[in-house]
């Protein structure tokens, strides 16, 4: 039956076309809202947030910011309350990027081994 369809030219049953992404469409994501871009450029508002999410491009108006270089190196010499406070962020986000970088803290907190 396969080569049957394929001779007629008729797609697989499960089969799902995606339209190829244009230069213009890709320079829109990340400045246009992600459900006002689906509408413009007729695409699921999925596909475009995936897209975006792909190309490691910000959601419009998001308030998350990566961390820099010299942010990260900044963690290494300060404890979580100061560095947060002098990165404008909030101190649990500071402790879990440290984590993730796997900095010891330089807080002062009591060891509670006995």
């Amino acid at each position: 039956m396969q080569s049957r369809r394929s001779i007629l030219g008729i797609p697989a049953w499960n089969f799902t076309y995606s339209r190829p992404w244009t230069a213009k469409e890709e320079a829109l994501l990340g400045v246009l809202a992600d459900r006002v871009l689906a509408k413009k450029l007729k695409r699921t508002f999925l596909a475009v947030q995936t897209r975006r999410e792909m190309n490691r491009l910000p959601a419009v108006g998001a308030k998350m910011r990566r961390f820099t270089p010299e942010e990260d190196s900044l963690l290494k010499s300060m404890s979580n309350q100061q560095a947060a406070r002098k990165l404008g962020r909030d101190s649990e986000i500071v402790a879990t990027r440290r984590r993730l970088l796997a900095f010891k803290s330089k807080s002062k907190k009591p060891s509670f081994r006995g």
